[in-house]
Parts: C-alpha cells; sequence; structure tokens
C-alpha cells in the first residue's frame, strides 16, 4: 500500500478524515451501491458503533424507509 500526501490546498486536513472523506465513502459504498435499497424496503444498520456505522446509521437512503 502507498500512502499518499494530502494538498491542502484542495480543503481542509480534517475533511479528508470525516463524513466527506473514506469514512463518508465507505458507508456510501455500503448502503448505496452494495446494499441498493428501494423506496419501499427498510435500511437497519445493525453495527452503527464505529465511525462508518454512525455514518451510515444517520444518512438517508435513496427514498428507503431508515
Amino acid at each position: 500500500m502507498n500512502p499518499r500526501k494530502l494538498d491542502a490546498s484542495l480543503g481542509r486536513i480534517s475533511q479528508s478524515v470525516g463524513v466527506l472523506g473514506i469514512l463518508g465513502l465507505s458507508a456510501y459504498a455500503g448502503k448505496e451501491l452494495m446494499a441498493s435499497p428501494r423506496p419501499s424496503e427498510t435500511v437497519v444498520v445493525s453495527a452503527a458503533s464505529g465511525g462508518v456505522g454512525q455514518i451510515a446509521g444517520s444518512s438517508p437512503s435513496s427514498g428507503a424507509r431508515g
């Protein structure tokens, strides 16, 4: 794995570790891309104790109940 240097001119460094960073990307990918909830379905996040789970549990799904 090759670490990459963050470019501070593109935004605050703190944004890369929160909702706009890898945690938010992981939550989005898990809920929207992998699970693909439909509007008539209910979304349940069973392990919302970590950073990704907290974002996945608090962010709205695309029309699904949550």
